[in-house]
């Protein structure tokens, strides 16, 4: 089980952008992946969207068909 953002590195993060967290204290993602805007969680934290293999390769390639996209698309934005 990963630490619960409020007590890892990510604590700076949550308390400035002040993100959501469910009621087991795992981040609210969506679709993408995304927690907020060009900030994305992949394997422990995205068990509750891809699922029990988030934490196995499968989940990282997963992962990556969602959020390199949207990478894509923030590029041709700027």
């Amino acid at each position: 089980r990963p630490l619960e953002p409020s007590q890892s590195f990510l604590r700076p993060l949550l308390e400035q952008l002040s993100l959501p967290l469910t009621p087991c204290g795992t981040p609210v993602l969506d679709d993408t992946l995304a927690w907020t805007d060009g900030l994305y969680m992949t394997g422990p934290y995205a068990d509750l969207v891809l699922g029990p293999f988030a934490r196995a390769i499968y989940g990282g390639q997963e992962a990556a068909r969602r959020i390199v996209p949207q990478l894509l698309k923030a590029k041709q934005k700027v």
